[in-house]
């Protein structure tokens, strides 16, 4: 895939993080609209000579897409357009008609794009629950950036530790219209171990409890099985099981977020520093503390 020159709100209770609740309060801002320029099927628009208002090719934090409006790269030959006549996102080739990404907003007249000041790039759908049909899930580490077309069809936001942190795959103007998501870039591993130590440091307090693995309670195991799934991945749910998993590390090649086993029967994060984060024993809290007792093994997952 090429990328160069690639909360809750209160209209639905499992949003994810960077949805803005007031902009699901909020729509039929500034629309521009285009009469009569497309033919409509099945929520994808036949473009024909008359286009939708364009703004560019790049849409900036804080910025927003309405209706009627729409991106087009500087060849010409790609367009993104917040349609007027039923509020879908879609990215054509203007050269074949082919339409090669959509939010999936169809149906919904007042649908707009926002490339949020968190990071997050999404669709809203004010009236209509949830409130959105999507979002890039680009918040926190992937930092902020510019939203841009492409001449070779890609839209890409750019920023983040991998110089883009979310593309729609049409590259080449290849169709990607079976991908709602689209490509979010991968985090560096070292960033990636940073997201599971800071998950662990947030259990700091918690009762240890033999056989819990969270919200409110975990014994040892349970912690590391957390804080990896926080991250998407999902480890073994004993030390028998967790020493098994990634690869080996010794001592002084210890990082932060790799699995630290003193014996057979315990297992903690390096938090570094000589530290490591652990659910201990019964009657202790999660606690941040010196590695103590004998180095059995290490486990790096990412």
């Amino acid at each position: 895939m090429s990328t160069n020159a690639t909360s809750r709100n209160p209209l639905a209770h499992d949003a994810p993080a960077g949805i803005d609740r007031r902009r699901l309060l909020i729509g039929g801002l500034a629309t521009l609209a285009t009469a009569g320029a497309f033919t409509a099927t099945a929520g994808l628009l036949t473009p024909s000579r008359a286009q939708a208002a364009s703004i560019g090719n790049v849409l900036r934090p804080g910025q927003q897409l309405n209706r009627g409006q729409s991106l087009l790269s500087p060849n010409g030959v790609f367009e993104f357009r917040m349609q007027n006549d039923d509020g879908n996102g879609v990215l054509y080739n203007l050269r074949t008609g082919a339409a090669l990404w959509s939010t999936r907003s169809n149906g919904r007249p007042g649908a707009f794009l926002a490339n949020q000041g968190d990071g997050n790039v999404v669709c809203y759908t004010p009236g209509y629950t949830p409130g959105y049909t999507f979002a890039s899930g680009t918040t926190g580490d992937y930092g902020t950036g510019d939203l841009v077309l492409q001449d070779d069809g890609n839209l890409v936001r750019y920023g983040g530790p991998s110089g883009w942190a979310w593309a729609s795959g049409t590259d080449g103007g290849r169709n990607n219209l079976g991908s709602a998501g689209g490509t979010r870039a991968p985090l560096p591993a070292s960033t990636r171990a940073a997201q599971v130590v800071n998950f662990a440091r947030a259990q700091i307090g918690k009762p240890y409890q033999y056989g819990a693995a969270g919200p409110n309670t975990y014994d040892c195991s349970g912690l590391t099985l957390a804080a990896y799934k926080s991250i998407g991945i999902t480890l073994g749910r004993t030390t028998y099981d967790q020493v098994k998993n990634g690869s080996p590390v010794s001592l002084a090649q210890l990082q932060p977020g790799d699995l630290v086993f003193p014996n057979a029967d315990h297992v903690a994060i390096c938090s570094g520093n000589g530290k490591w984060i652990e659910a201990a024993k019964p009657g202790t809290t999660v606690r941040e503390v010196a590695r103590w007792g004998n180095y059995w093994a290490g486990r790096r997952i990412v």
